[in-house]
């Protein structure tokens, strides 16, 4: 690990701010100045999901240090999802939901690895993960996987491995997805957080095939 625990928390802190923006965004606002041109061709409206970009300090960029960030939450209906991504070439900047969440005082009810199929281009099955946690009352149903050149892990140790491995020849993404989600909505949202990333996974990725350059 980092050998900087206290850096590994804050991380956590800007990361949990960073979903909470997401819920209380009421409208677009500017895109962070060198965070987002790689994820340009990400879409803000697709097949009926239609999204505002989240309030993100430049302090959190700057913190996290990614070399591509988005943060945006996409709405259908009654469904809010905060959907983010972040792009780096250094394995510090990716981090885990899963330690990130019990660090803020949430309770993990559930935790599993799950197989979402996939839409072309891309691999046939996106390797994720999910947290059901609460927390004064309150649940969030969390999914979230580490993308590479090719493929996904739900494993954060490989995916790390692989980054400090290829470092700027290739980097590594996580890609998170939260939404509010009460037990008796389990399903619901399940189903509408699959769709949303199968939708946006392939533009995502475009990262690394020259697509999301300027």
């Amino acid at each position: 690990m980092y050998g900087d625990k206290g850096r590994y928390l804050v991380v956590c802190v800007l990361l949990a701010a960073i979903a909470i923006a997401g819920h209380l965004a009421q409208r677009p606002v500017k895109k962070q100045t060198g965070s987002l041109h790689l994820f340009e061709r990400v879409p803000v409206e697709i097949q009926g999901w239609r999204g505002e970009d989240a309030q993100v300090s430049q302090a959190v960029i700057e913190y996290l240090s990614p070399d591509a960030f988005l943060s945006r939450i996409y709405r259908k209906g009654e469904l809010a999802i905060t959907f983010t991504a972040i792009f780096a070439r250094e394995w510090r900047s990716i981090h885990s939901p899963a330690g990130c969440y019990p660090n803020q005082g949430w309770h993990t009810i559930e935790r599993k690895r799950i197989l979402i199929r996939g839409n072309s281009p891309g691999p046939a099955e996106l390797h994720a993960e999910q947290l059901f946690v609460t927390r004064s009352g309150e649940y969030r149903l969390v999914m979230y996987l580490y993308a590479y050149p090719g493929g996904t892990t739900s494993n954060w140790t490989e995916q790390c491995m692989r980054i400090a491995a290829e470092g700027m020849r290739n980097g590594g993404m996580v890609i998170i997805e939260e939404a509010i989600c009460t037990p008796d909505r389990l399903e619901v949202v399940d189903q509408a957080e699959r769709e949303l990333l199968r939708l946006l996974y392939p533009y995502v990725v475009e990262v690394w095939n020259g697509k999301g350059q300027s």
